[in-house]
């Protein structure tokens, strides 16, 4: 598939394609589990062995990517294996679809049976949703830089290759203030926007939150102008499963915190069997 299809176009994985096939996967490997759960090989996909087997070759996948010269990815052999970039390749696909098909058979097989179920369901629903966001809503997760100018409307943002696209609303630029460290380098700039929900306020660390999963950062501006600068150039993120991501850290954070107090009681309680022994 990989050879003839070449990489995952993102239009082919963005919504609602991303959202049906991960149905799909876990509906499909729910119903195995329940009609053939004693084959061995849904046992295999079940166990940890598979765990094992799935999280290196996510491991090997993303090493890839970053030990790859570009000078060897570019290389017609690389290209057709899709290792100019191979977390968008067929092969690094499987290897997520493996992983998080391993994870979701443990949570449906042991999450009414293990022992701490609530420590247990933390903690693999955590890393499931995590991975699931990360993989599957990547597809969702678009950037566009804007030149706002003062004075000037603008409604049109330019991907990473250049490519510009309509924002559907437009962006005037009204005062843009820079402070300097005493050896001339910026200490902070902030810039004053007019858009359809008023003037807005964005500095590096405060974006202008647009919506739900609408964020405008302020990015760069014109360094030779200095805080005569003309213009600023703003950064668009649209990322609608960034709480997705959020909600797997806090649970993974949850069941490390029980982790920490079970582990804690259990010592407290040997200790004290062992005092209570003559």
């Amino acid at each position: 598939m990989q050879c003839f299809l070449g990489n995952i176009t993102p239009a082919w994985w963005a919504f609602p394609m991303n959202v049906a096939v991960l149905l799909v996967l876990l509906v499909g490997l729910t119903i195995v589990w329940r009609e053939a759960g004693q084959r061995w090989f849904v046992q295999f996909l079940a166990s940890g062995k598979c765990s094992v087997v799935a999280l290196m070759l996510v491991t090997g996948g993303c090493l890839i990517k970053g030990f790859v010269p570009p000078a060897a990815a570019s290389s017609a052999v690389c290209v057709r294996l899709g290792l100019h970039d191979f977390t968008s390749s067929w092969i690094f696909a499987f290897c997520i679809v493996l992983l998080v098909g391993n994870l979701w058979l443990v949570i449906v097989r042991r999450s009414t049976k293990a022992p701490h179920a609530w420590r247990f369901a933390l903690n693999h629903i955590g890393v499931l949703l995590t991975i699931v966001s990360l993989f599957f809503g990547a597809a969702d997760t678009h950037k566009w830089r804007i030149v706002a100018q003062q004075g000037i409307p603008t409604d049109m943002g330019y991907d990473a290759a250049g490519t510009p696209h309509g924002l559907g609303y437009e962006i005037i630029l009204d005062t843009f203030v820079v402070s300097f460290f005493d050896n001339g380098t910026p200490a902070a700039f902030y810039a004053d926007i007019s858009t359809e929900q008023g003037t807005q306020r964005v500095s590096v660390n405060q974006p202008w939150h647009r919506s739900w999963c609408e964020d405008v950062h302020l990015n760069s501006y014109d360094t030779q102008a200095g805080a005569a600068s003309q213009f600023c150039v703003l950064e668009r993120v649209v990322q609608p499963w960034k709480y997705v991501t959020w909600c797997g850290i806090v649970m993974m954070i949850g069941g490390a915190l029980l982790l920490f107090f079970d582990g804690s009681k259990h010592k407290s309680v040997a200790k004290i069997k062992s005092n209570d022994q003559p």
